[in-house]
């Protein structure tokens, strides 16, 4: 079984406001994001949480629009193995990334984000 992450885990993990987070997910396809329906917190993979940051890196730091960091964040990520991977403009500009460090930075801070984090029903409370 593959591990999931709440909206809220996965701020806190990136280090980027909860609203950004939910809007980046609610606007945009990104891999490993389970959508539920109205009420239903959504679901953040290993993989999502990689593309997360990624986007957060390149739109927060780096001032990259939203849109082309979702495309450029997709494929770094979708590289095979680690090591490196580049995304090349048509012109030539080349960026890499190194994932294996992003991944070991992403893991410290999750073990680190769990335990100030609560679960936070959502939704009405159930009818006894």
């Amino acid at each position: 079984m593959t591990r999931t992450y709440s909206s809220r885990l996965t701020a806190l993990t990136v280090g980027a406001d909860p609203r950004w987070v939910d809007n980046l997910l609610s606007r945009h396809e990104i891999p490993g994001v389970s959508k539920g329906r109205r009420g239903i917190e959504r679901r953040i993979s290993d993989e999502a949480l990689l593309h997360v940051e990624l986007i957060r890196m390149l739109n927060l730091e780096l001032g990259v629009s939203l849109e082309s960091a979702v495309v450029i964040a997709r494929a770094l990520a979708g590289k095979t193995g680690y090591d490196a991977p580049n995304f090349e403009t048509p012109s030539g500009l080349r960026l890499s990334a190194p994932l294996d460090e992003i991944v070991h930075r992403l893991r410290t801070r999750l073990a680190e984000s769990v335990e100030y984090i609560a679960q936070v029903p959502r939704g009405r409370r159930p009818r006894v």
